[in-house]
């Protein structure tokens, strides 16, 4: 993408850094509510009380503001649901019971303004530019998922990592589209249990007692 921000104000002094910040929180609630092509820049200027003018000084049209938005509400989701704090709490779990953690930071994370990532997935696959950040993130959570899959090295059953972190990505990605932007009134938590359970056998090799069990139905 050519770059249009050559032409427009670089905020340092506190106030015009704090008018930026609230052009970008206007923008996001106003994308969310009406989409972009919904919503025009001087809607968004008159919404966060300034001039028209002063809208152009900080962003050179809705495009670049849009992709600004996009970038800090992808680091924020990634926050949430990667972020290294949770690592904490793996201690003491079982592998499946950790997965099922993992499963849930990434459902809660989407908590975080749907709408407006509702929209914006909608974008990835037309605007080569939103395309580019989503899969910046994307890359980031495939190494976040490879992180954890090396934890467990010795107990996995699959050989190929990188391979087994992209289809638990895929299996992840598409319930969690799938339960919080097709079918919101399923229920989460069930459906939640069964991912959980589906990648924890996909991954790991069976464990002594899942072995005895079997050796009795038999």
């Amino acid at each position: 993408m050519t770059d249009k921000r050559k032409n427009t104000r670089v905020p340092k002094q506190k106030r015009a850094v704090e008018t930026r910040r609230h052009i970008i929180q206007v923008a996001k609630a106003l994308f969310a509510r009406k989409g972009l092509h919904g919503t025009n820049s001087r809607e968004i200027a008159a919404e966060a009380g300034i001039s028209v003018g002063a809208f152009y000084s900080y962003f050179s049209d809705k495009k670049v503001l849009l992709l600004e938005v996009l970038k800090l509400h992808l680091e924020q989701f990634l926050l949430r649901a990667v972020s290294q704090e949770k690592m904490g709490v793996f201690d003491g779990l079982g592998k499946k019971e950790i997965i099922g953690n993992i499963v849930r930071s990434a459902i809660d994370a989407y908590d975080h303004s749907p709408e407006f990532h509702r929209e914006t997935l909608v974008l990835r696959y037309s605007d080569p530019d939103v395309k580019r950040l989503y899969d910046e993130a994307k890359a980031l959570e495939l190494n976040y998922i490879l992180s954890i899959l090396n934890l467990f090295r010795d107990d996995l059953r699959i050989e190929n990592l990188e391979a087994a972190a992209f289809v638990v990505h895929g299996a992840m990605e598409r319930t969690v589209h799938s339960t919080q932007f097709l079918t919101p009134d399923i229920n989460r938590e069930l459906v939640l249990d069964e991912l959980a359970d589906m990648i924890s056998t996909y991954l790991f090799k069976p464990s002594q007692e899942d072995t005895d069990g079997l050796s009795t139905l038999s």
